[in-house]
């Protein structure tokens, strides 16, 4: 899922730069929702297993994590027939809620966190950025230090490596070496080259030397028109929607039911999780932003 929450942030860094969160007042709603999707969940699974034995109270946990990923998936086989507010929406709320789930496991649930591992991330995430501001654009160089570096520290620090691989997206660059303008002028003096060059050889199937030339000057200055954090997220859409969803959807598909299944689903940590999920979730998402924004 790393890779999947990798595209989601650069995805969610281009909509801060120029898309729909761009404007504070939108990213507001996904914070608020997530923050009562969140505590809503955990305050019904509470509140069915007070009394309950102190085992089963230590779940509260379970139903505040939300499976918005595979939601962002279904989003994304569908393509562009869903609105990209929602799109935007979800993608926000699913990360906001990540880093909430992922702080209550290190807060509560983790017996230990390697801070030495966590430190080394934070500064290979620290290099990356400064080769961001100083104009470095190679897209092997941060794929290096982003899964050898950041991914691999936070994974052995204990903390869930889907944040490490959001983290790393934010620190893409987003700019281009070539700017529009100049795109423009250097494609029009490349055509004009390229209409000469026909000019001199007129072969009907082969290219001449300079024609050649010509179409690989418009390839190198095409590519850098475009942004490492746009050409990774246009390259790795189809890893992510054909690939990496389907294997998701498959490994996390598995429920054991055995003959005790009644029992089992009628128990308050069955319900706790049961109505944090499907009541709380949606109280808390939808509920809770009416009534701060109130």
């Amino acid at each position: 899922m790393s890779i999947f929450f990798f595209v989601v942030g650069l995805e969610l860094k281009r909509e801060i730069i120029a898309g729909e969160l761009s404007n504070p007042k939108n990213v507001l709603m996904p914070i608020i929702g997530a923050i009562g999707g969140m505590l809503i969940p955990a305050a019904i699974y509470v509140a069915l297993n007070t009394g309950n034995t102190p085992e089963s109270l230590n779940g509260w946990g379970i139903p505040m994590a939300t499976d918005i990923a595979f939601a962002l998936g279904v989003l994304y086989l569908l393509g562009p027939r869903v609105p990209i507010q929602l799109k935007v929406f979800l993608t926000a709320l699913a990360i906001i809620d990540d880093i909430g789930a992922v702080l209550v496991v290190a807060l509560f649930y983790t017996s230990e966190i390697s801070m030495g591992n966590l430190a080394i991330g934070a500064g290979v995430l620290g290099l990356m950025a400064l080769l961001n501001v100083l104009g470095v654009r190679s897209v092997l160089a941060y794929a290096v230090l982003g899964i050898g570096g950041v991914w691999l520290a936070f994974l052995l620090s204990g903390v869930h490596a889907t944040i490490a691989a959001v983290l790393a997206a934010f620190v893409i660059p987003a700019n281009r070496k070539i700017n529009k303008a100049n795109y423009l002028s250097e494609i029009q003096k490349l055509t004009k080259k390229f209409q000469s060059a026909n000019e001199a050889e007129k072969d009907k199937y082969l290219l001449s030397t300079d024609e050649e030339n010509v179409i690989a000057e418009i390839k190198r200055i095409s590519k850098g028109s475009v942004s490492p954090l746009q050409l990774l997220e246009r390259n790795m859409h189809g890893l992510v929607v054909y690939v990496v969803m389907p294997i998701f959807a498959l490994a996390n598909a598995g429920v054991v039911i055995d003959s005790n299944w009644m029992e089992m689903i009628s128990s308050p940590v069955a319900l706790g999780v049961g109505g944090g999920l499907l009541i709380g979730k949606l109280l808390g998402i939808f509920g809770y932003p009416c009534l701060e924004l109130n």
